[in-house]
């Protein structure tokens, strides 16, 4: 078990120091030596593949995150109960993958019950449930219901504030999924101050940019200055932030896919079609092999992709 546990840790580190491959190599190494010392329902097995979900979730493999997650959740389920926080967790895990594959009513189910649990075990003020207060929020807002959306992205990040305070990495994600609902309803000004705070909150947190998170904000501050017709800034935040991701998650991650999406919609409107196209056939190339063909999102890059080769 020791051995198994320095592994296990080792790849903790290497997750949290953003060396993701390198994690994934000692988890997996984790996972075979408990099996084999512990059995297949020790509940450190479930660590593992708990902490396995969330690093092939940061890689964009959110299917492999979702057998990770379930794996975790039988043996929580099995050893601890359904009212114990680790099944809260687990739950809340698996619903977060699912919003990611798109399988919104899944994810609905598991969020509703997973903070059903986490009210009762942890209490309404607990960070884990306001976690999964504001990832309803993120759902609704998938769902279309903006209004619901709103109302419980504030309430979570009330609730942040109260607890963690202003400056609190936590706080980022309140204001960038309320930014989000504001640039869907068309707010683009109230968009944009919303993702500079988060801006600034991250960048503050990750000296030197080292996070994938100061990448996301510079993303959605591009959306939103393109949405604004402000082309030129749009294209340097919009680099600035590919160049970020690119050297944090991989050329092949999702998130990459979509900063060289929007990159190449705004080289589209700009009439420079070569570079759009470049970047279009990327981003197509990277989301066909994550989701499939078929799609919603890869047909998305692909639909771009066409209006520019008829331009060429």
């Amino acid at each position: 078990p020791d051995t198994a546990d320095t592994l296990h840790d080792i790849g903790e580190l290497c997750y949290k120091t953003g060396k993701y491959e390198l994690a994934k190599k000692y988890y997996d190494q984790t996972i075979q030596s408990r099996k084999k010392i512990l059995g297949t329902k020790h509940p450190s097995l479930a660590w593992t593949f708990n902490n396995m979900g969330y690093l092939l979730g940061k890689l964009g493999d959110y299917k492999g995150a979702a057998d990770s997650f379930t794996n975790a959740m039988k043996i929580w389920k099995k050893v601890l109960g359904t009212q114990h926080p680790n099944y809260g967790m687990v739950l809340h895990n698996l619903a977060w993958v699912s919003m990611k594959l798109e399988n919104l009513k899944e994810a609905n189910s598991l969020y509703t019950e997973a903070l059903k649990v986490r009210r009762e075990a942890l209490g309404d003020q607990h960070p884990d449930t306001i976690d999964t207060l504001n990832d309803l929020g993120e759902l609704s807002y998938k769902l279309g219901d903006t209004k619901k959306a709103i109302a419980l992205y504030k309430q979570a990040m009330t609730l942040r504030t109260k607890l963690l305070g202003p400056n609190h990495p936590s706080l980022a994600w309140s204001n960038t999924n309320l930014g989000n609902v504001m640039l869907k309803i068309g707010h683009y000004q109230d968009a944009l101050r919303f993702f500079d705070q988060a801006k600034k909150i991250w960048d503050n947190v990750n000296a030197n940019l080292s996070h994938p998170n100061c990448g996301l904000a510079r993303h959605n501050i591009g959306v939103t200055l393109l949405k604004l017709g402000q082309i030129e800034k749009a294209q340097e935040i919009f680099l600035a932030a590919l160049q970020i991701r690119e050297k944090h998650l991989g050329p092949t991650h999702t998130d990459v896919a979509d900063s060289c999406l929007e990159l190449g919609k705004l080289y589209t409107i700009a009439e420079r079609y070569e570079e759009a196209a470049e970047l279009l056939e990327r981003a197509s190339s990277i989301r066909s092999a994550s989701f499939g063909p078929n799609h919603k999102l890869t047909y998305e890059a692909i639909d771009c992709l066409r209006v520019v080769q008829w331009k060429l």
